[in-house]
């Protein structure tokens, strides 16, 4: 049982890649500064049926200014993040008159935000945005670094841009809507960044037990994506630590789009991710004994019970060759040295990552 805090009305402020980011209570009069220069040009929020629902009338009472807003609904989860629907998001800009000048919320999970960034991205070849993460994978993830993206043929995120919004708006207390499967979806990335990044979030994610400090972990969060964005904006060489249990966890995801009807969460595939390529770590003797131990005894505890028997390896290989990071010389891993460090640019053969893969459908099903 999770402990339950959110944050005082006070606002912590940071950026990446000079994209303001603002977290606690506080941003709603940072939004409301902003429709004060909007002037008659439409303001448009995107949100899903969850959204639209649980975060949706919570924002409008803190921001009254908004009632006024177009409201784009899409279905939640995976399956809205296409072509398809870009083309059908698009035309409803058009058709309710949105100008370059218009602005363009996504207020959701790290679909929305992906999904809205990259719309808002393209259309009249780009539009100003502002993105308000619901969902925890979103506030210490998705939302931040100015990725966006849609899936083509089941392949994550093989469609996108760079475009930062104007800024990102994170409030702890939407928190509350989100189900525990998707709670613990989203802490896969934030002990990915612990993993690449923060020894000290490590220790604190370790030793939270039932309780966790949310203003506490998501600002530490921010710091590790922070450094590595702002340094590496578009993906030329540091930012690949991010990937940290991406090359197998979106295969994986984009394999059980395939063919399950319920798909894995982004979260939970990439912790079978960092499973997986921390086993690769220990095995190419680049992380010790000792700390794989401690790594794989907190990823097991969050591990999802997704039947790995069933997959077809041959096809998880053709989608794990569709990884951007690859090229001529193989599979492209970021690997871990140790608890806080990772090492970019690690080619395995698939010999290494079969062995990976075989320790991971071995273990015992989690409760």
């Amino acid at each position: 049982m999770l402990l339950w805090y959110f944050m005082p009305e006070r606002t912590h402020k940071s950026s990446i890649a000079g994209s303001p980011v603002l977290i606690g209570k506080g941003v709603f009069s940072a939004l409301k500064a902003r429709l004060r220069k909007q002037g008659p040009a439409p303001v448009f929020i995107l949100v899903d049926s969850n959204t639209l629902e649980a975060c949706l009338p919570r924002l409008v009472a803190e921001v009254p200014a908004l009632a006024g807003a177009e409201i784009i609904e899409v279905n939640p989860g995976e399956q809205s993040k296409s072509i398809r629907v870009c083309e059908n998001l698009w035309a409803a800009l058009a058709e309710l008159g949105a100008g370059r000048n218009s602005l363009f919320i996504s207020l959701g999970g790290g679909v929305i935000t992906d999904l809205g960034g990259f719309v808002a991205s393209c259309y009249m070849r780009g539009i100003p945005s502002i993105h308000i993460p619901t969902s925890l994978l979103g506030m210490a993830d998705a939302a931040l670094g100015g990725k966006t993206g849609v899936d083509l043929d089941h392949v994550k995120n093989l469609v996108g841009t760079f475009s930062h919004p104007e800024m990102t708006l994170i409030y702890p207390g939407f928190l509350k809507s989100l189900p525990p499967d998707h709670l613990s979806s989203g802490l896969g990335e934030v002990l990915k960044h612990a993993l690449i990044g923060s020894p000290g979030l490590w220790k604190l994610l370790r030793e939270a037990g039932d309780g966790l400090n949310w203003e506490v972990i998501l600002k530490e969060s921010l710091a590790v994506k922070k450094a590595i964005v702002d340094a590496d904006p578009r993906e030329k060489g540091p930012r690949k630590l991010l990937n940290f249990g991406h090359t197998i966890g979106h295969a994986l995801e984009s394999l059980s789009l395939e063919s399950e009807t319920h798909p894995m969460l982004h979260g939970h595939a990439v912790i079978a991710g960092m499973v997986c390529e921390a086993w690769i770590s220990r095995k190419k003797k680049l992380l010790a004994k000792q700390d794989f131990e401690e790594v794989f005894g907190i990823l097991n505890k969050f591990r999802t019970s997704w039947n790995f028997n069933k997959f077809d390896e041959i096809r998880l290989f053709e989608l794990m060759k569709l990884d951007k990071k690859n090229n001529n010389a193989g599979l492209n891993f970021t690997l871990l040295t140790g608890i806080g460090k990772g090492k970019i640019n690690q080619y395995c053969e698939p010999g290494i990552v079969k062995e990976a893969l075989k320790f991971y459908r071995e273990l015992p099903l989690p409760h």
